[in-house]
């Protein structure tokens, strides 16, 4: 019986079933790909959603606070500034430090470091230090309600005479922002 059997014929039957087969999976394959990133898309999705009710469940009360607390350094920088020069003041600014690492997303946190940095190297900027102080509440107002507004009307509000130092402000916020894109492009902030 084995002998009258067509090799040829078996072979090629079966490198059809091969084709087939091959073929069929490849139908598939993009099909495949597809769940796999719909699948990604809906983890990261979730998992951000997961971090944000979390943050809502913290305490918006805290929230906040910690909020009107980096505004109320730039509408009443003088007496701001009195109350940092005390003990209770410094140990106010490391409590709000530590909350905003905290609570702040990973550029809010980069803008403080940097701002931490600048006041290390005594670089002696009141404006400078107030641009960073106002990219800090921005950042945590979109962080924390997902507006975001410029840190540049932040000041305008508070000086009188913006208009005679405005182009000052908009170079040191060009600075501060291209620091913190940098940091972004670096990897330091995600």
């Amino acid at each position: 019986m084995f002998k009258t059997i067509n090799w040829n014929v078996v072979i090629s039957i079966l490198v059809l079933f091969g084709f087939w087969a091959v073929n069929a999976h490849l139908k598939e394959l993009p099909k495949m790909i597809r769940d796999m990133l719909k699948q990604n898309r809906e983890y990261k999705s979730n998992h951000d959603l997961q971090i944000e009710s979390y943050f809502r469940q913290v305490s918006d009360n805290e929230l906040e606070k910690l909020l009107s607390k980096w505004t109320y350094f730039i509408t009443d920088m003088d007496n701001a500034s009195k109350e940092m020069d005390s003990d209770s003041g410094q140990k106010m600014l490391t409590e709000l430090e530590r909350k905003t690492i905290m609570y702040g997303s990973p550029r809010t946190v980069y803008t403080l470091a940097a701002m931490k940095y600048f006041i290390y190297s005594k670089e002696n900027n009141s404006y400078k230090l107030m641009m960073y102080m106002a990219n800090i509440a921005c950042s945590l107002k979109k962080d924390f309600t997902g507006y975001e507004i410029n840190p540049i009307s932040l000041v305008e509000i508070k000086i009188t005479d913006f208009d005679d130092y405005s182009n000052q402000f908009i170079e040191y916020q060009e600075e501060i922002q291209k620091e913190v894109d940098q940091a972004e492009k670096d990897g330091y902030v995600k």
